[in-house]
């Protein structure tokens, strides 16, 4: 009798396995050293390599093991990475020699900037909550996949110093004569030589060329050319501080 009660404990023990409920939670990350769970995070877009001028649908969703999400927050980080094209009185300079840049200007538009954020402090998560998926789904347009719109002196004055050095180098193997005397009328004969600049020239440009001499005196048009480089991150926070975050990136020429 004493093995038949011990057979029939352990087919009981082993039915209540089998008929253990199965949770939605399949992913909870690493247990914090507080035996905190960073809530499950999960994105889907429905555009992966959007073009200049699109946006995407990022759609989270998440979940938590003891329901205790803090906050949830959308950031993003952009990079420009670009060359500038000019268009002076008599000359053209293209930056780019077979669509590669001869040099790189590289502009942090925005360091994870926030720009959308649901804080659940009066259970504001639950606008969001779906039964089908037992989680809450947030779902946010993203329509900034456009460079900075300046050209021109505008453009010229935002150049950083490494950016006009890079500029000027290039432009000084490139100018027209006639445009280097308008920048600099007094400049003695020994600077050019036949339709090009010496390199006692080059190095009078480099030195000497400022912002504000190649606005008044030369340019016509500057614009620029290059990638835009967009990090967006979802981030998810539990009210125990353990957050759970995906990042994507997305690249586009202009």
């Amino acid at each position: 009798m004493k093995c038949i009660n011990i057979f029939l404990i352990a087919g009981l023990a082993l039915g209540l396995l089998s008929c253990k409920k199965e949770s939605p939670i399949t992913d909870l990350g690493n247990t914090l050293d507080n035996n905190a769970h960073r809530a499950t995070l999960r994105v889907t877009l429905n555009n992966r390599a959007p073009a200049i001028g699109d946006s995407i649908i990022l759609t989270a969703s998440t979940w938590h093991i003891n329901d205790i999400i803090d906050k949830v927050e959308f950031s993003e980080t952009i990079v420009e990475k670009y060359a500038v094209n000019l268009v002076l009185n008599n000359t053209t300079l293209n930056s780019f020699v077979d669509d590669v840049p001869v040099y790189l200007v590289v502009d942090s538009v925005a360091t994870d900037n926030i720009y959308y954020t649901i804080i659940n402090e009066n259970n504001e998560l639950n606008k969001f909550y779906e039964t089908l998926s037992d989680a809450y789904v947030i779902r946010n347009v993203y329509k900034k996949f456009m460079p900075q719109d300046i050209k021109d002196a505008e453009l010229i004055n935002a150049l950083s110093d490494e950016g006009f050095a890079s500029l000027k180098d290039h432009l000084s193997r490139n100018i027209n004569v006639l445009d280097y005397r308008a920048l600099f009328p007094t400049a003695p004969a020994s600077d050019i030589s036949g339709g090009s600049l010496t390199a006692a020239g080059r190095a009078n440009l480099n030195a000497n060329l400022t912002r504000q001499l190649l606005i008044n005196n030369a340019l016509r048009t500057a614009t620029k050319k290059g990638e835009l480089i967009t990090n967006l991150k979802v981030k998810v926070t539990s009210q125990n501080k353990a957050f759970n975050e995906v990042l994507t990136v997305f690249q586009a020429k202009y």
